[in-house]
Parts: C-alpha cells; sequence; structure tokens
C-alpha cells in the first residue's frame, strides 16, 4: 500500500456516483417553496449587514477598542443586522 493511495473502504466511486432523484410518489407534500427568498428579503438583509457591521465597528471604534475587539463587536452587529433586516423583509409585502 502506496502512502498516497486510498484505503480499501473508501472508493472513488461511491464518492463520484450521483444522488438518486426522489421519488414523485409523495411529491404531493412538498408543494410549498419554503426555501425560496425573495429579492427583497435578500436586499434587506445585505443592508442589514452592511449597516450593522459598520456600526459594530463604530462603536468600538467609539470606545477606544484595539483592532480584535472592533471586529468581534462588527461580527456582533453584522448577525444583529442579518436579524434585523430579516424582519423588515418579513413586514414588507
Amino acid at each position: 500500500m502506496s502512502f498516497l493511495s486510498f484505503p480499501e473502504a473508501v472508493s472513488t466511486r461511491s464518492v463520484l456516483r450521483p444522488h438518486p432523484q426522489p421519488s414523485t410518489r409523495n411529491s404531493f407534500a412538498c408543494k410549498q417553496d419554503h426555501g425560496k427568498v425573495s429579492a427583497v428579503s435578500k436586499l434587506c438583509i445585505f443592508a442589514g449587514i452592511t449597516l450593522g457591521g459598520y456600526i459594530g465597528w463604530w462603536s468600538g471604534e467609539q470606545c477606544g477598542f484595539g483592532f480584535f475587539a472592533n471586529f468581534l463587536l462588527s461580527g456582533l452587529g453584522s448577525v444583529l443586522g442579518v436579524y434585523a433586516g430579516w424582519k423588515l423583509a418579513q413586514r414588507s409585502p
């Protein structure tokens, strides 16, 4: 067995095999599209990420924190911005 060969249990054929298509027998149960996200939702979430991240970074700068703390506050602001943008998008018709 060479250094770069796969063990016997792992086969590249099983990895590269296409996944089977779902059965159409129960397709009536999956008619609702819960996974679709509208363009308005995407825009509101993007704006929330941008503004939340900026506000988080700005608040860290105002408090005199260093780069790492500003980075963490920016991430927290982005997470809160995603939530706020998502809630705003739910309110729009």
